[in-house]
């Protein structure tokens, strides 16, 4: 096996396990679910400290690093299974949690190892990329920069597009183990023996195997194995209970007619003496208890909107009421957003039923999976399919009074109405943390309140803004340009900003180390060795942290305009490495020195639409390939220009792996950087990257440009 193919399994090993391990983490790490990036920072920097500092290390040490990832890996795995970790801080039903809400459940055994696991898991992750890394930059340095970068980028794309199959088919986690030796050993050393690098990834992956096996294993009364679904881990547990990611989730009723939770709206509707509504559209449908609760009050039509098929395939199987079976009842695996976006039917009833995720979409951005159902717009295009007489309903645990707001706000700006409010009256705690309903009808008349139990108090929503009005103050109604229903303000959490300098300190602290310990390493060396240039490391820098901001607006607008969903996010990712690809051949093929400066002015042009038009532009665009030509421009022009402008400089340089190093440690900026978003919105974004790349474009013009020519040989 040559160079080129050893890069390639390295690169496709690299990405294989960042997604595995993403996954696997926020499946067993509570409520690591609302957390993915730190996995992937944690992984950036880990990647960019090893091909920064791989020279420290000789050839045979680094074989034998990195042979020792398999059983680091395997190591990893037996530690979260022993110590059953979680993020620091939760309380143990959620709630407002240093600036943003979290819907959560008490962790069964209770809380354990706290601050100190957290850091210790986080350090582990980037030894086992450092590693890793360490090795890919060995054989990176003997191939020239360009075909290195592309062959470390077609592995990249195969291991997204594995991940894509695993994904799609809901491998169990114990088969990506699996999958992950034969990558081990084609990326070693030819001077490492085969048989030892061949045993010791089989021995340790099969090990890794077996103990995810025996703890995904059949368990319950219903001698079910976890399920792993596109988005998350589902177990069924107690009988009746969905767990996600460990955390309880939601039930599969047994008679949801009788919960106040489900039958509300209907009860509601039978006291005012009119008809049953017939036709309903449940956003969040779970696993069924709102269909069965609205086919027992008397709906012909029930369309059932839910995004993760291991929770319908639960509700299919063992939902007493057998609602999803009915010839009533029609389900779409589906983005409720997009569904909605995609119908010209008209509903009595539309309902945002419990869509409370507990993961976020990629680890690349903030968006929950609900995120972009909770704005004004998306409320504008539902009550849009509420008929003359209907009623738009939302229900949840809201935690808040604040998030109560934002909900009943959103349907009072779109509607022109008034909603009704009707909150539990359970004695303790918070009363947001109970159920609460929201309803505006679409007719002329003011909705008076109709309270069928003592257990609630009704209100209308002057009322209700009156009563809470010092917790509503600073309150923004989401937006398709902030949709953080979360969040209470403009602002960026406490929760991020201690993330945020937590994660540079500790990237100042390595890179200060690896500065030290190479100076030590230069003083005893013969001095014949290239050195990278201060100036182009930061413009490396800068770029890696344009890039990642690049990709995740690319994966946040595809969200909104195609659906918040694991495919579309995941071919994003996808599409964007195959422009890397093409953005390397356009900078190999044509050499002229105008091609950077001409790929820096396109750049500027291609991101002015972005700051020029709002997110959901687009989305008035009826014609579906129309909008996804227009979508793809925007979105991907400026990654494809920003990349021949990487590849322009990066081809040619003798400290070409150090320089990749210092790209990928600029990923993790990128990633502290898009807390913004929470301040600014997600247009910004564009603005942010002009401003590195500014950086990038003063950088090379006023010091880079001239050594790096020399260092290339120009």
């Amino acid at each position: 096996m040559g160079d080129r193919s050893r890069i390639f399994c390295l690169g496709f090993l690299t990405l294989f396990l960042e997604l595995l391990l993403i996954r696997f983490m926020a499946g067993n790490i509570w409520n690591l679910g609302y957390f993915p990036n730190l996995v992937l920072i944690s992984a950036f920097i880990g990647l960019g400290a090893g091909f920064i500092s791989h020279r420290l290390f000789g050839q045979r040490i680094s074989d034998t690093l990195f042979a020792a990832v398999p059983p680091l890996v395997t190591l990893f795995v037996c530690l979260i299974y022993a110590a059953s970790p979680e993020v620091p801080g939760f309380g143990s039903e959620g709630g407002d949690f240093r600036g943003e809400v979290f819907f959560t459940a008490g962790k069964e055994g209770g809380s354990s190892g706290g601050l100190p696991l957290f850091i210790f898991w986080f350090l582990f992750v980037a030894a086992i990329f450092f590693l890793i890394a360490q090795r890919t930059a060995k054989v990176f340095m003997r191939l020239k920069p360009l075909t290195a970068y592309s062959y470390d980028i077609l592995g990249s794309c195969c291991g997204i597009a594995a991940f894509i199959g695993i994904s799609f088919v809901e491998a169990p986690a114990h088969l990506w183990f699996l999958l992950a030796a034969p990558l081990f050993v084609a990326g070693k050393d030819p001077s490492f023996p085969f048989r030892r690098a061949a045993a010791t990834a089989a021995v340790s992956m099969l090990a890794a195997v077996v103990l995810v096996s025996i703890q995904d294993g059949p368990h319950g009364s219903k001698n079910l194995r976890s399920i792993w679904s596109p988005y998350q881990k589902v177990d069924l547990r107690h009988g009746e209970r969905i767990f996600v990611n460990d955390i309880d989730h939601q039930g599969v009723m047994v008679a949801p007619q009788n919960i106040f939770l489900y039958s509300m709206p209907h009860v509601i509707r039978s006291m005012r003496n009119k008809p049953p509504y017939e036709k309903v559209l449940i956003i969040g449908a779970g696993a069924g208890n709102d269909a069965a609760t609205a086919l027992y009050f008397g709906a012909s039509e029930v369309d059932a909107v839910e995004i993760d098929p291991a929770i319908v395939r639960l509700g299919e199987r063992f939902a007493p009421a057998r609602p999803y079976q009915s010839p009533k009842v029609k389900v779409f695996v589906d983005d409720g957003r997009r569904f909605m976006a995609s119908t010209d039917k008209k509903y009595d009833l539309v309902v945002f039923a419990l869509t409370d995720s507990l993961v976020k979409l990629s680890a690349v951005s903030q968006l929950r999976l609900e995120s972009y159902l909770f704005t004004l717009q998306s409320f504008k295009r539902a009550w849009s399919l509420v008929e003359d007489g209907g009623t738009l309903f939302a229900v949840n645990f809201y935690r808040e009074p604040w998030v109560a707001w934002k909900i009943a706000g959103m349907m009072s700006e779109v509607s022109g109405k008034e909603p009704v409010l009707y909150n539990s009256t359970v004695l303790g705690g918070n009363l947001f943390s109970y159920e609460t309903m929201i309803f505006a009808d679409k007719t002329d008349v003011r909705p008076a309140c109709q309270n069928p139990h003592p257990a609630f108090i009704c209100e209308g929503f002057p009322e209700f803004s009156n009563r809470i009005s010092d917790l509503a103050e600073g309150v923004e109604l989401p937006d398709d340009n902030r949709p953080f229903l979360y969040i209470k303000g403009r602002g960026i959490p406490s929760v991020y900003l201690f993330s945020m300098a937590g994660v540079l300190c500790f990237t100042a602290l390595l890179l200060a180390l690896m500065r030290f310990v190479r100076r030590r390493a230069e003083a005893v060396s013969d001095g014949g060795e290239a050195r990278p240039s201060p100036a182009a490391s930061a413009a490396f820098l800068l770029m890696g942290a344009a890039f990642l901001l690049l990709e995740t607006k690319g994966v946040i607008q595809f969200s909104l305009l195609f659906g918040n969903t694991w495919l579309n996010s995941s071919l994003v990712f996808l599409a964007v490495l195959v422009l890397v690809l093409a953005a390397n051949w356009v900078a190999a093929v044509i050499k002229s020195p105008r091609l950077v400066p001409a790929a820096f002015v396109l750049l500027l042009l291609s991101c002015i639409p972005a700051l020029a038009f709002p997110l959901d532009a687009l989305l008035e665009t009826e014609n579906p390939a129309a909008r996804f030509v227009a979508a793809s421009l925007m979105i991907f022009a400026p990654i494809f220009f920003a990349n021949i402008v990487f590849s322009s400089i990066f081809r040619g340089q003798k400290v070409h792996e150090v320089y990749f190093g210092w790209n990928l440690v600029g990923a993790v900026a990128g990633g502290v950087l898009e807390y913004s978003s929470m301040l600014l919105g997600y247009q910004a974004l564009a603005l942010i990257v002009l401003v590195l790349y500014a950086g990038v474009f003063g950088l090379y013009y006023l010091r880079v440009a001239g050594s790096l020519r020399r260092q290339a040989g120009a």
